[in-house]
């Protein structure tokens, strides 16, 4: 059966299981319903936040080019900022060799400066950071902030802004690696305290240490919304 340890690789809801036992292996039925789950599958869409400064330590390069690598074997589409510096060309040069789809939105000043990437699939032009970071969330199903600095401060906190006020349910699973962001989540329990953070960021913002961990939350995050589709 092509599709039979499908349901069991693609990380989908365990309520799965009881409906494929009742269905014959040799049934058209069968062949639909894993077509229908792995098809969903690949529509899933990873939004990106990183830095586009060049000269970064060894680490933060080689991580961002085994996420990218990571989303193409999953057959899900990669989102970011478009800029051919940095990590974003590090996420980039990985989704691209495993066979990603990726989207850059591109403000226009980075047009004028010359540094859009040429790996880009689909380029959507904006002309602002504002209007990138809106379309950057409406287009993906959740966003891993890698290490960055102002502007990948921007993006996770307008993800986590509009989120604290209902505006959509999407994570932002932030990889803490070598401990980069160590002070901004003591700032995070700072406020708390003060009573200055009054929503709780449980569930909005994610937080990770090491790369398999990482992969764990994001198949995670996938598999609860896919749930919460058929469910």
């Amino acid at each position: 059966m092509e599709y039979k340890d499908t349901l069991f690789t693609t990380n989908f809801p365990k309520k799965f299981a009881t409906w494929y036992t009742h269905l014959n292996e040799t049934s058209y039925w069968q062949f639909i319903f894993f077509d229908y789950l792995r098809s969903m599958n690949q529509n899933i869409t990873i939004s990106v936040f990183c830095s586009a400064a060049e000269g970064l330590p060894t680490l933060y390069c080689s991580e961002a080019s085994r996420l990218g690598e990571w989303i193409g074997q999953q057959g899900w589409q990669l989102v970011y900022g478009g800029a051919s510096l940095g990590l974003m060309e590090h996420v980039a040069e990985g989704a691209k060799r495993e066979g990603a789809t990726i989207t850059g939105v591109v403000p226009s000043k980075l047009k004028e400066r010359g540094i859009i990437s040429k790996l880009i699939d689909q380029v959507i032009p904006v002309d602002s950071l504002s209007k990138r970071k809106a379309v950057m969330l409406e287009r993906s199903d959740l966003s891993v902030a890698l290490p960055g600095g102002l502007g990948t401060l921007d993006e996770i906190f307008h993800v986590l802004g509009e989120a604290s006020i209902g505006y959509h349910n999407k994570p932002v699973i932030l990889y803490n690696s070598n401990g980069c962001y160590n002070v901004l989540l003591q700032l995070f329990d700072d406020l708390r305290q003060q009573g200055l953070l009054r929503h709780s960021l449980a569930g909005r913002l994610i937080v990770v240490n090491d790369f398999n961990t990482l992969t764990t939350a994001i198949k995670s995050v996938v598999a609860n919304k896919a749930q919460g589709e058929l469910f």
